[in-house]
């Protein structure tokens, strides 16, 4: 998948930053319900905060859709488990703190743009991973 490729599904990738942005949201929404003194302020922080450090860290390389150096190369595969694991947990998270419409709702909003990024799922799970760290 080239950058030109990325171009022409620029509105997805916005779509996906936001629902990326949603799902930090509900993680920090759900930490904070979880607790009822001083500690849920710890969750609120710290559960949106493990999310992003996984979500920039484990990347594959080469991927057109992100800028930036790779911390941690990993394979396609593995990539795409990471990004179903945390969409999967802020669907969670959303039902838990909030209700099933706003799960559902972001559920939703989730899968249709998967649809609308097919061809970077089919790119990402045929990437293999790379050894060794980045020196960018």
């Amino acid at each position: 998948m080239e950058r030109s490729d990325m171009e022409k599904i620029t509105g997805a990738l916005w779509m996906r930053g936001f629902l990326e942005l949603a799902g930090l949201v509900f993680g920090g929404i759900w930490g904070y319900r979880l607790d009822s003194g001083g500690v849920r302020f710890f969750f609120a922080l710290g559960i949106p905060l493990i999310m992003a450090i996984v979500w920039a860290v484990f990347n594959v390389p080469d991927d057109p859709s992100r800028g930036g150096p790779t911390p941690v190369p990993v394979g396609g595969r593995l990539r795409l488990l990471l990004e179903a694991g945390l969409f999967g947990f802020a669907v969670f998270a959303a039902w838990s703190a909030l209700g099933m419409w706003p799960a559902l709702v972001f559920l939703a909003l989730v899968v249709f743009n998967n649809y609308q990024l097919r061809h970077r799922l089919v790119w990402v799970w045929k990437k293999k991973r790379k050894r060794g760290f980045s020196t960018k």
